[in-house]
C-alpha cells in the first residue's frame, strides 16, 4: 500500500543505479544510485543521490539502510564487510 500511494504522487520518476560493490561473500552490497522525477499536483522536479547498504541471506533482503551522504554508506559497508 506504501509504494502504491507514493507511486501515485509522481508523474514522472525513476532510479538509476551508478555503482554496485558487493562483498566477497556476497552477503552485503553498497548501491550508489541516482533519482530524478517530478511531482503531479506540484510539477516540481527533484533530483538527487541516494546510497544504501544491503544485508543478504541466501539471496533474500534482510535488512537495507539508506544514506544521504556516499561516505556514511562506504563507512557503514566496509565496516560490516
Amino acid at each position: 500500500e506504501y509504494f502504491a500511494r507514493w507511486d501515485e504522487a509522481w508523474a514522472e520518476f525513476r532510479v538509476d543505479a551508478d555503482r554496485i560493490d558487493v562483498s566477497r561473500d556476497e552477503d552485503l552490497a553498497l548501491l550508489a544510485a541516482r533519482y530524478c522525477g517530478r511531482g503531479k499536483g506540484s510539477a516540481v522536479d527533484v533530483d538527487g543521490n541516494f546510497y544504501t547498504v544491503w544485508e543478504l541471506r541466501e539471496g533474500k533482503v534482510l535488512r537495507c539502510r539508506e544514506y544521504a551522504h556516499e561516505s556514511e554508506a562506504q563507512a557503514d559497508f566496509e565496516r560490516r564487510r
